[in-house]
C-alpha cells in the first residue's frame, strides 16, 4: 500500500509517522498535493495539526473526485467540520489515540471496499458508453426509415457502409446523423 501524509514536524504527525513504520508501510512524506501524488498513492493522510488555508474544502474536493482514499486524523475536536464526506466511502476519520486499534479495521476495509467500487465505476461507464452508442445507432436508423429503408435495411446498410469506408460503426451513424453520408448507393 502506498500512502502519502502531509508533513507538519507535530507531535501528531511524529507518532503517525512512527505508527505507519512500525506496521512496515513505506511512506512519502509530503510538502504538497498534486496530480502527481494523488495517481502515486493508494491513501492520502492529512491531521489536524496541518495549517493548510481551506483545508477541509481541499480534502473535500479530493474525496468528491474519489481517486484515492483520504484519510483524516484527529483527536475528536474538528470532526463535525467534515459534515460533507464524513460518510463518504473515499473518506475516513481515524483519532489519533486510538490509532493502533482503528487502523486494521477502518483502512483495511476500506481498501477493500473502494477497489470494488472503483471496479462497479469503471462498468458503470463502460455501460453508459455502450448506452449511448445504441442511441446514436437507434437515431441513425430511424434516420434511414425517414429516408425509406425499413429497420433491418437500415441496420444493413449502417454495417455495409462502415465495411466500404473501412471506418466503425459507430463513425458511420455519427455521419449519418450529421447527413454527411452519400445515400444514393
Amino acid at each position: 500500500m502506498r500512502l502519502a501524509i502531509y508533513n507538519s514536524k507535530g507531535p501528531a504527525f511524529q507518532k503517525i509517522v512512527r505508527f505507519l513504520r512500525q506496521k512496515g508501510y513505506k511512506i512519502n512524506i509530503i510538502k504538497q498535493v498534486t496530480s502527481h501524488t494523488i495517481k502515486n498513492h493508494e491513501i492520502l493522510i492529512f491531521h489536524e495539526e496541518l495549517q493548510i488555508p481551506n483545508l477541509i474544502k481541499v480534502i473535500e474536493q479530493i474525496v468528491l473526485e474519489q481517486s484515492i482514499l483520504v484519510l483524516y486524523a484527529h483527536e475528536g475536536k474538528t470532526l463535525h467540520r467534515f459534515y460533507n464526506v464524513q460518510h463518504h466511502p473515499f473518506f475516513i476519520d481515524i483519532n489519533i489515540k486510538s490509532l493502533h486499534i482503528e487502523w486494521d479495521y477502518k483502512v483495511v476495509l476500506a481498501m477493500k471496499y473502494i477497489k470494488t467500487l472503483m471496479q462497479n465505476y469503471q462498468e458503470i461507464d463502460n455501460i453508459k458508453s455502450e448506452l449511448s452508442a445504441l442511441k446514436m445507432e437507434v437515431k441513425a436508423k430511424r434516420f434511414l426509415m425517414n429516408k425509406g429503408l425499413s429497420e433491418a435495411e437500415s441496420h444493413r446498410f449502417i454495417q455495409r457502409k462502415a465495411m466500404q469506408l473501412r471506418k466503425s460503426k459507430k463513425d458511420v451513424v455519427n455521419l449519418i446523423i450529421e447527413n454527411e453520408i452519400d445515400f444514393t448507393n
